[in-house]
């Protein structure tokens, strides 16, 4: 009898000794934030994925204005190039008469 009151004597300190440590570790470790559905990291991701689509968009809109201006330059040229050479035809031809 005496073996097994020794033993449960040592586990009994052993599992006293566990349940100290588990409070004063509790009691000293920090306080964790409670688990939100998104942190402020996820935010910037979407604001990244979100700012790089609409720049994306941006130049597409962007270089479709670009280039409905050098269309209309484009033709603005060749109608005044028309222009000029009829008027210089024009001014070639002897006068009449």
């Amino acid at each position: 009898m005496a073996g097994r009151e020794t033993g449960h004597c040592r586990h009994a300190r052993a599992s006293r000794a566990w349940r100290r440590l588990a409070i004063t570790t509790r009691e000293q470790a920090p306080s964790r934030p409670q688990a939100r559905a998104h942190t402020g990291d996820m935010s910037r991701i979407i604001g990244t994925i979100l700012g790089a689509i609409f720049a994306i968009w941006l130049a597409f809109m962007a270089a479709g204005g670009i280039f409905a201006t050098l269309k209309t330059f484009l033709i603005i040229g060749l109608i005044a190039m028309a222009v000029v050479i009829v008027v210089w035809l024009v001014a070639r031809r002897p006068p009449r008469g």
